[in-house]
């Protein structure tokens, strides 16, 4: 029994020492196949092939548990020191082997975790994307190395980057933080899954693959804040306008193609609950988006403003220094007031049922008005001119009961205005009032400054009225029997100044008297 036990006790210390014996030569085999200094080699070897530079890695070490892994930390590339992008730069790299591929060929990397990788791209003059794109590295060993394939890359902390060539950018270059993505290779192509990256406080996601013919993108704005446009702008390679503002959630969808050339194409849907822009509050915008050949295009850009709905074609040429923008609107159902109240610094001072029609065109610099130029059609319906003393005064100097009326009531208001230069200028504006009807020509600066010469016109059978109780008014009627009176409006929209158009009533001849009361009529009022 006893010599029994002891060949058992005998025969499992045996087996013991085998099992540590195979252990021993498994550790040693693995040992020789993930040699720290091999690994270096073959690593340098590879990402100097995959991003087209001399690839150095500082320390490389080995984590054997839970699972066999590599780290490569202090990674430089030789020419990023002072390189005009694009370039990429990388943190750490750590390689996780599918255990059972360490004692075969080749190597098979379960996952390679990429920490810290920066992208740097350039925009060159022509809007094309000057992209650090990575070599499809072989999969077979060199020089008897042993051959490496990879399963998926997660990307994690990373950072894409661009700048403009020939534009002085101050500060650090518009980026994407926080880049996040696994990568998986499929045949001839690379394939983005869970993309997702910040600018600032606004977050994207999306998908995409890289192949032969270049990098195509699903992308999705999650989150927009406005106070993250200007980097949004910087990152298109525009500055963005004052007073531009867009809110909402998922405001922005993109399908985006940069092919092997750098040109860049896009389309997709934007839509916004709120935006803003020149001091005007919309809601509900929606556009389709497309961008070829650094043209921006929205057709149809739709939103509400003030009660009334926009609907037209909006363009950009991102190509152009400074940007030049084209504009068709049609505006339908606004009301005046709100908008008046909303973008002026008088308040209150016209009311009615608007519509705009036009086109306009400029160039993207401060303030944008000043540079613009096209021609706008502007009708108000059922309205009034509040505070506007000019009729007041022409009837109190032709002794009309209706003298202290300070507001002018309106059926239609219509005006083409040219827009070039700095200002408005109108050669049609109509006014109908009743037995009234205001014309004039001139201008309106957006700068605020008036310089408007016109016509208070009364019927003929308001006119009839007139002559009865003013004998001298008859001096004033035109060939269809209508009193009308020269009158000019001067100063600015804060400041306005009424007044007789003198050099009118003296080519009219027209009795002293009759000059000196329109006159004292129209003199001094509010300003």
């Amino acid at each position: 029994m006893a010599a029994r036990i002891g060949r058992q006790r005998r025969g499992c210390l045996l087996g013991l020492l085998v099992v540590l014996f195979l252990l021993a030569g498994l550790a040693f085999a693995v040992y020789r196949t993930l040699d720290p200094a091999s690994l270096r080699s073959l690593a340098e070897a590879r990402l100097s092939a995959a991003l087209g530079q001399k690839v150095t890695i500082g320390t490389i070490g080995i984590d054997w548990l839970p699972t066999p892994s590599v780290e490569a930390r202090e990674i430089t590339l030789a020419a990023t020191e002072g390189q005009a992008p694009p370039s990429v730069a990388l943190g750490s790299i750590r390689i996780v082997p599918r255990f059972s591929s360490l004692f075969s060929r080749p190597i098979v990397a379960e996952r390679v975790e990429l920490v810290g990788v920066v992208v740097h791209a350039l925009r060159d003059r022509d809007g094309r994307w000057q992209l650090p794109f990575p070599a499809m590295p072989p999969t077979g060993g060199t020089n008897g190395s042993p051959s490496l394939d990879v399963g998926e890359v997660v990307i994690q902390e990373g950072r894409l980057s661009v700048s403009d060539a020939g534009r002085n950018d101050r500060g650090q270059p518009p980026s994407i933080r926080g880049l996040a993505a696994t990568v998986r290779r499929h045949g001839a192509q690379t394939r983005l899954d869970n993309l997702s990256g910040a600018i600032g406080q606004s977050s994207l996601s999306g998908s995409g693959t890289l192949g032969p013919e270049g990098l195509r993108l699903s992308l999705a704005w999650n989150r927009l804040r406005p106070a993250d446009l200007p980097e949004v702008f910087g990152l298109a390679g525009v500055e963005m306008p004052r007073g531009v503002s867009i809110e909402g959630d998922k405001p922005l969808t993109l399908d985006v193609t940069i092919d092997k050339s750098g040109a860049i194409a896009a389309s997709g849907e934007m839509a916004a609950a709120k935006a803003g822009f020149q001091g005007l509050a919309l809601t509900s915008l929606k556009s389709p988006v497309r961008l070829a050949a650094n043209q921006l295009t929205l057709d149809p850009v739709t939103f509400d403003v003030y009660g009334g709905r926009q609907s037209g074609r909006a363009t950009a040429n991102l190509g152009a220094t400074p940007l030049a923008w084209t504009l068709d609107t049609r505006i339908e159902g606004v009301d005046v007031r709100r908008l008046v109240n909303a973008t002026t610094s008088v308040p209150d001072s016209l009311s009615g049922v608007g519509a705009l029609r036009g086109r306009l065109e400029g160039v993207m610099v401060e303030p944008v008005l000043d540079r613009a130029a096209g021609t706008m059609t502007v009708a108000i319906s059922n309205g009034a001119i509040h505070n506007f003393p000019l009729i007041a005064a022409v009837n109190s100097a032709l002794r009309i009961a209706e003298g202290d009326e300070r507001d002018l009531r309106f059926e239609s208001l219509t005006a083409t205005m040219a827009i070039a230069g700095g200002r408005a200028e109108t050669r049609d504006l109509l006014v109908r009032a009743g037995e009234l009807t205001v014309v004039g020509s001139g201008t309106l600066g957006f700068d605020r400054s008036l310089d408007f010469h016109g016509h208070v016109v009364f019927s003929a059978k308001k006119a009839a009225e007139l002559v009865r109780a003013v004998r001298e008014a008859a001096r004033l009627r035109n060939a269809k029997g209508e009193i009308d009176v020269p009158v000019v409006v001067s100063g600015t929209v804060t400041d306005p100044h009424f007044g007789v158009d003198t050099a009118a009533l003296l080519q009219r001849g027209l009795q002293d008297e009759l000059e000196r009361r329109l006159k004292k009529g129209l003199q001094g009022i509010i300003k």
